[in-house]
C-alpha cells in the first residue's frame, strides 16, 4: 500500500482561507490525500460566511472546527502552505 500524501493549509485562526482550502483540495483529491487544516490562534468558529460559500459549491464544512496545529498521521513531514501573512 502506497504512503498517502499529506498536505496541511495554515492560516492564523483557521476559520476561513484555510478551511476552504482544505475542503476543495479533500474534495477535488478523492482520498488520494490527506488534507488538513490548522491556526496558529485558532478562533472560535468558523466564519459563516465562508460556510455558506462552500455550500454554494456543494461542499458542507459546516461540521468543521479551528484548531492548531498537530502531529502528522504519517512517517514522513506534510507539505505545508500558509493561506495568510503572518500564520506562524
Amino acid at each position: 500500500m502506497a504512503d498517502i500524501p499529506e498536505v496541511l493549509f495554515v492560516c492564523t485562526h483557521n476559520a476561513g482561507r484555510s478551511q476552504m482550502a482544505a475542503a476543495l483540495l479533500d474534495h477535488q483529491a478523492a482520498g488520494r490525500v490527506h488534507v488538513t487544516s490548522a491556526g496558529s490562534q485558532p478562533a472560535n468558529r468558523l466564519n459563516p460566511a465562508v460556510v455558506a460559500a462552500m455550500a454554494e459549491v456543494g461542499l458542507d464544512i459546516s461540521r468543521e472546527f479551528p484548531k492548531p496545529p498537530s502531529a502528522p498521521s504519517g512517517t514522513t513531514s506534510p507539505a505545508a502552505s500558509s493561506n495568510c501573512s503572518p500564520a506562524w
